[in-house]
């Protein structure tokens, strides 16, 4: 029966006589098991139509080997018997099969005219007809296609992929769920073919789950798992990001079964390693915020828990990503954290406590941590220049932090300063740090602090650029703010002074040290500005000694200084 089908192709290429009237009855009748029989026929012709092409390229390939050159020998053959021109084609064939290139132009090339004339046939009889059980029995068809042509499908897949998305909107349930089922064969036996249209795919699997027919969902589901699957397997970057953008243009949809799709791929995301969470996630978090407010009690349970999940990534990050994460997300949070609705704030504020957590890691023994650390806070300030409060609260933790760990202050307290002023605003945190120091209660804690600040300040490469504004007179009011600071501590505030050719206010802070208790931390810090007068950063000030009638005060200062040093 078969091979008088195809050889009546050969001879009549009317569209009545592709399908015999019987596969046609059967396609069209009313059960599932005359359709899935009709469709089965179906898949039989095709398979006869693709061995019988094979034959014929075998054929071709046979006689181009027998045949003769014109001056009477033998086409030549390498060492494993094929000719030198058709080895090159098949090398050429063989990286366009394996790479997929230019996939639509090679398809047109590579199909098979008759099978191409079957897929047809079925749309315009079938897939397009008044008839749900003619619809359904050309859809079933179509899936039994895809998995007879098998390893050819590329060749295959946009002309099936088209006909099955066609009735995605079908009026009827039993349809939609054929849809399901088809375009469920279609990606299986396609592979990575599928990310080639996964646009039209994920459109039609959004459709499907906002679908008010149980069943069509449920077979949604499947669909959706198997290209969870298909891209666990295929996870190259590309078809990653692909499906990203596509979830970001859909996030916004407010159906509950949608929403659970975007949030289960969030999910699967967070366990392919290829990807990288904080290049795209900034897109999904204000949504999944709102989620947090979702009447479906699933959504809220989903969205938290992909919350809690990116967060507990996020503070275990390097500092590029952190960097570049928050300068996507600091306004929202600034955003919510003013939310009316209470879940959404709470959650926030959470968010913001896992950071200033992260405060308690400067305390650590391992550097690596305390770096870690420093790089996330640093990273939360320097994304929002205009937000006062963050360098407020980093400034205010900074100073509770060291206020309750001398230790820490002592050993890590230069290294800590330096590498936040290297990533944060130097104006802006010392600016508040000079503030809160200014109230701070505890003298002696303040004394060292100031210390170590003015060191980190005088002589760090990170402070360079804050040190040269203090010499004009717009920063005037920040010069200030920083003295009455450091004049808590007499030596760090007299070293700060000289640096800025403050001399004369320096001389006058030096006529006051003889009514202070001096004890050893004081000579120790006087032994350290002799050090830094010495060095490097205060060659200016020594080449101001050569004219001691132009800065008298600097030399009244440095005799007062040196006056105060012990005899032995």
């Amino acid at each position: 029966m078969f091979l008088s089908l195809i050889k009546g192709l050969e001879k009549n290429e009317a569209k009545e006589d592709i399908i015999s009237v019987n596969i046609q009855r059967l396609l069209g009748d009313k059960t599932y098991e005359k359709r899935k029989k009709g469709a089965q026929e179906i898949a039989e012709v095709v398979k006869l139509l693709l061995l019988k092409e094979k034959e014929d390229k075998q054929m071709q390939v046979d006689y181009i080997l027998n045949e003769d050159e014109p001056n009477g020998k033998k086409k030549y053959m390498n060492k494993s018997g094929k000719s030198s021109g058709l080895s090159q084609l098949s090398q050429v064939n063989q990286v366009l099969y394996e790479h997929d290139a230019d996939i639509e132009n090679i398809a047109n090339k590579y199909q098979n005219k008759k099978v191409i004339s079957i897929i047809n046939f079925l749309k315009e009889k079938f897939v397009q007809s008044i008839n749900p059980a003619e619809r359904c029995g050309g859809l079933i068809a179509l899936a039994f296609i895809s998995i007879t042509v098998d390893t050819q499908i590329k060749f295959y897949f946009s002309a099936i992929l088209k006909l099955i998305v066609s009735c995605v909107s079908d009026p009827d349930s039993k349809v939609r769920y054929y849809v399901c089922e088809s375009l469920y064969n279609l990606c299986k036996v396609s592979k990575s073919v599928v990310f080639y249209h996964i646009e039209d795919i994920f459109d039609c699997l959004f459709r499907i789950f906002s679908d008010s027919c149980p069943n069509v969902k449920s077979g949604g589901a499947f669909l959706d798992n198997l290209l969870k699957d298909l891209t666990c397997s295929y996870n190259n970057v590309f078809n990653i990001y692909k499906i990203i953008f596509i979830l970001k243009e859909r996030i916004g949809i407010e159906n509950s079964n949608a929403r659970q799709v975007i949030l289960s791929w969030l999910l699967l995301f967070q366990n392919i390693k290829t990807v990288n969470l904080f290049e795209y996630f900034h897109f999904f978090i204000s949504d999944l915020f709102f989620m947090l407010a979702d009447q479906n009690r699933d959504i809220q349970r989903q969205a938290n828990q992909c919350l809690d999940l990116y967060v507990d990534q996020i503070i275990t990050s390097n500092y590029e990503q952190v960097r570049s994460f928050f300068k996507h997300i600091a306004f929202i949070f600034i955003e919510f954290c003013n939310h009316k609705n209470t879940i959404i704030k709470h959650k926030c504020l959470l968010w913001l406590y896992h950071f200033i957590q992260i405060l308690n890691c400067l305390r650590s023994n391992d550097k690596q941590v305390v770096l870690l650390s420093l790089t996330v806070l640093s990273a939360m300030c320097s994304t929002v220049d205009n937000k006062f409060h963050f360098y407020e609260q980093v400034s205010n933790g900074l100073i509770a932090l060291f206020r309750n760990d001398d230790q820490l202050l002592m050993h890590k307290g230069k290294i800590i300063v330096q590498h936040i002023s290297r990533c944060l605003n130097n104006k802006k945190f010392f600016a508040y740090l000079s503030y809160s120091l200014i109230s701070e209660e505890k003298i002696s804690f303040v004394t060292k602090f100031i210390q170590v600040l003015s060191w980190v300040l005088l002589t760090s490469e990170e402070t360079k650029y804050l040190r040269n504004a203090l010499f004009l007179k717009k920063q005037y009011s920040l010069f200030s703010l920083i003295l009455i600071a450091w004049l808590r501590n007499p030596i760090s505030a007299i070293s700060f002074l000289l640096w800025l050719q403050k001399y004369k206010l320096a001389y006058l802070i030096c006529s006051y040290l003889s009514l202070l208790n001096l004890n050893s931390d004081f000579f120790h810090q006087l032994d350290n500005l002799i050090f830094l007068l010495e060095s490097p950063i205060f060659s200016k000030q020594r080449i101001h000694l050569v004219y001691p009638q132009n800065y008298p005060f600097l030399i009244k200062s440095l005799m007062i200084l040196s006056l105060m040093l012990p005899l032995n």
